[in-house]
């Protein structure tokens, strides 16, 4: 039943890409090495996405993969209202390594 909502959650924020700022400008006048939560802060429609990032602890994994590898990362972050559109319920169910497997569907360990 849980990776049957997990299922359920990736397949609805992942429907919201195209919404979602995915293809978002880097944040140029942040300097050089940016950080997610200055890249995603300035109009706020992803503090979802970074909230649960940040209780997951994997605000900094992300930020490593981008700066101390040569491979980089690429990040499809939803906006808040994909999460708005899943039962609260689902989400609030969700165990943390639950609600980390689901940040993670959001990256790959390239650019």
């Amino acid at each position: 039943m849980k990776l049957a909502a997990v299922a359920l959650i990736t397949t609805a924020l992942s429907l919201s890409l195209p919404l979602a700022g995915a293809y978002r400008p880097f944040a140029g006048d942040v300097g050089n090495r940016a950080n997610l939560t200055q890249i995603l802060t300035p109009d706020r429609p992803f503090q979802t996405f970074l909230r649960y990032l940040n209780q997951t602890n994997l605000l900094e994994v992300f930020q490593n993969q981008a700066y101390r590898t040569h491979h980089g990362i690429t990040i499809f972050v939803p906006a808040d209202r994909a999460f708005a559109a899943v039962e609260p319920s689902v989400l609030a169910g969700l165990k943390k390594h639950q609600l980390k497997s689901l940040m993670m569907y959001h990256a790959l360990a390239r650019y």
